[in-house]
């Protein structure tokens, strides 16, 4: 009874209406703009002195304008052209992205560590975050399966990371059990949650989102070994649990069409709240065993 009801829930929550007509008013954006800076760090000094500079860093991305937005990504020096790699070398990439004309400002971009905003460079599509700017990411999964490779992914939503959690991030990108592991945080915030027709707070689109950035774990690791698998599950398990203080709310469903938890119960739970519908619980159970 009232199946397809809950099933729009676990994809749109708090979003979800029945529609009698729409009305779309196009706005022609002119392209986005580009431009990346990566940041060394040693791998003992992001979860110290690191954890602070980030927070500091973090703390900008809430002020862009709507049309702005930097992503960021935690990983080790492998594919950084900007650094010399390194095995003692974790990296923070913060990769700026601004539609049409607009430009971050230049004490953002000085703040950020970016190039000046002269120089981002043009590009037609939004993604930036590495490394999945070139290709669809099926495609990817495609070839990383057919080079032996796996993945295994965590994901959830945090409305502020601070001190505490960017040492967490540090800690975590500091022990990983493969160095083709990387940690996302994909930005879906800044000004544009509280800016909307005639500027008031709570009227745009987006007011109703509770984070700021969307912290998605990817663990990978090459070969066929079990004991591989496990330790880079495990380490993705680990992140993600320890991130929980700070998370305020996750996507109930995949995301990506890599390998999953064989059970998401409590992902469900945090996600419609503390007491979910015994029928959302079934849904999820059902498209999870099915997919």
């Amino acid at each position: 009874e009232d199946a397809e009801l809950f099933w729009g829930m676990r994809g749109a929550g708090p979003a979800l209406a029945v529609a009698t007509s729409i009305t779309l008013r196009a706005h022609a954006v002119g392209g986005w703009r580009h431009a990346r800076a990566v940041e060394p760090f040693e791998a003992a000094g992001l979860q110290r002195g690191g954890a602070e500079l980030l927070c500091e860093k973090e703390a900008i991305l809430r002020t862009l304008p709507p049309g702005q937005t930097v992503d960021l990504a935690v990983g080790w020096a492998r594919g950084w052209s900007e650094v010399e790699r390194s095995a003692e070398q974790v990296v923070v990439g913060f990769f700026a992205a601004s539609a049409g004309d607009t430009n971050l400002s230049a004490a953002a971009c000085q703040a950020l560590g970016l190039p000046p905003a002269a120089t981002f460079e043009h590009c037609k599509v939004a993604s930036s975050l590495p490394p999945f700017n070139l290709q669809p990411k099926c495609a990817v999964a495609s070839a990383l399966q057919a080079a032996h490779h796996h993945t295994y992914v965590r994901q959830c939503f945090v409305e502020e990371l601070g001190v505490s959690g960017w040492s967490t991030v540090g800690a975590a990108a500091a022990s990983m059990p493969s160095r083709l592991s990387s940690i996302m945080m994909q930005h879906g915030g800044g000004s544009v949650r509280t800016s909307g027709k005639g500027g008031g707070e709570g009227r745009g689109a987006f007011a109703c989102r509770a984070w700021e950035l969307s912290v998605v774990i990817v663990a990978e690791w090459a070969g066929e070994e079990e004991e591989k698998r496990r330790e880079n599950v495990a380490w993705a398990d680990s992140l993600w649990e320890a991130l929980q203080p700070v998370t305020t709310g996750l996507y109930p469903v995949d995301i990506d069409r890599f390998v999953r938890p064989a059970s998401n119960q409590w992902e469900v739970r945090q996600a419609f709240g503390v007491r979910p519908t015994c029928r959302a619980e079934q849904g999820s159970a059902r498209v999870l065993m099915s997919s």
